[in-house]
């Protein structure tokens, strides 16, 4: 059933970005209703097979079908050449649409294929992390739309159903616009397991931009494995840039001298169970109202109130008298996302 549905999924996919299968569809049910009407018109008069439209339809749509149960059949030579002509507008109809999906399916999974969608994820390059990140999007956003992009001969998520594999080089406009990036909401940059340390930062700063020229107004999180080049890729137009690297070693030092830090963290930074970290605008009951009274109101709600995101800059437990404003962004801890 899990094979069916994902095939299904994939069929619609391709449906949805191909114009000329709509407009197969179209000529079919010209070509069922047409005929219907033809062979009534044609074999009331001398046929009593076809006592009504009903008749006319049922012989069109089995005819069609090329199923021909022989039920009813033409008799004038003007209802035969009807029944010529939605004969072979079946078959050559079905035979299209057969092959150009088969042909679009082959294409899908070797990566060729250019998508349609509309405010979705890109992830550029491929590395271990791309599945638990594609998890994690899912379960916090309904019908999440992922495209991946990676410069592997095989799909590297073929077992990741949902997620469209475009192959090819990031960095090549060519290739990021089959992933339809100037409609993109999010762009994530990883470093390509593949490449060494310098190499694979190299190639994600090139990818920040040449995403950032073909889309300005995008979210770009971009990694970097050397802290050194973290500047490169904020002047490259990433909006974050996460030093896996520097990271990594601050948890594993803080966690050497404190206990619990690392399964707090963990909690925080998933969707799959407890508590998570959330950010979100400023909700209008809580502008302009000091940060000590809006922890209270937020505790109210079941929340934890860390800090606050101003002018791309984040004060963490900020001084009580601090007040809120109208723009600001919240960094709070709760069960499920308040806003």
């Amino acid at each position: 059933m899990h094979l069916i549905i994902n095939f299904l999924r994939k069929l619609k996919i391709i449906y949805q970005a191909h114009a000329n299968y709509k407009l197969v569809l179209m000529f079919l049910l010209t070509l069922i209703v047409g005929g219907a009407l033809l062979i009534y018109f044609l074999e009331k008069d001398v046929n009593e097979q076809f006592a009504g439209l009903g008749d006319g339809l049922w012989w069109s749509i089995v005819t069609i079908t090329t199923v021909g149960y022989g039920d009813k059949f033409p008799i004038t030579t003007g209802g035969r050449l009807v029944a010529l002509a939605v004969m072979f507008g079946g078959i050559g109809s079905f035979g299209y649409i057969a092959g150009s999906l088969l042909e679009d399916l082959i294409r899908r999974e070797r990566g060729e294929m250019k998508v349609s969608f509309s405010d979705h994820f890109i992830i550029c390059d491929y590395s271990y992390k791309v599945e638990n990140i594609c998890k994690e999007l899912k379960n916090e956003i309904k019908n999440c739309k992922i495209v991946l992009i990676a410069n592997r001969e095989e799909n590297p998520v073929k077992e990741t159903t949902g997620v469209h594999f475009i192959r090819g080089d990031s960095t090549k406009e060519s290739v990021i616009e089959k992933a339809n990036v100037q409609k993109a909401s999010t762009v994530i940059v990883l470093a390509d397991s593949a490449m060494d340390e310098r190499l694979a930062d190299a190639h994600s700063v090139l990818t920040t931009l040449a995403v950032r020229h073909m889309n300005p107004s995008c979210k770009i999180i971009a990694e970097s494995l050397n802290p050194e080049n973290i500047e490169h890729f904020r002047r490259a137009g990433a909006n974050e840039i996460i030093c896996t690297g520097e990271i990594s070693g601050q948890l594993i030092f803080r966690s050497s001298i404190y206990n619990g830090l690392t399964q707090m963290l963990r909690e925080l930074i998933t969707n799959r169970f407890g508590n998570e970290l959330y950010s979100g605008a400023v909700p209008d009951y809580l502008v302009n109202v000091e940060f000590s009274a809006a922890l209270v109101k937020m505790q109210e709600k079941g929340a934890i109130l860390l800090g606050i995101y101003r002018d791309n800059e984040l004060y963490t437990n900020p001084a009580p008298d601090t007040v809120i404003r109208n723009g600001d962004k919240l960094v709070y801890i709760a069960k499920n996302t308040l806003f």
